[in-house]
């Protein structure tokens, strides 16, 4: 139990706002109608940390959308 919660707070993911173009990637790739699309950021290395993945989930499949640090994928 303790090692669960251990992983529930190293791995914080959280919600990004715009990325339109990223959005209607998404949309075109997937078969899903009325998709409402949420963008998330998932820090590997805690809250603040610079090792970052991009993704968004659907009911399908989960896109990847972008992995590496703030200064590579936020240029």
């Amino acid at each position: 139990m303790k090692q669960e919660l251990m992983l529930l707070c190293y791995f914080h993911p959280h919600s990004l706002s715009g990325f339109l173009k990223v959005k209607k990637q998404v949309k075109k790739q997937s078969k899903e109608s009325n998709l409402n699309l949420v963008i998330l950021e998932l820090h590997f290395d805690g809250y603040n940390g610079d090792c970052l993945l991009v993704y968004v989930p659907t009911n399908e499949k989960v896109f990847l959308t972008g992995i590496g640090t703030h200064s590579e994928l936020f240029k």
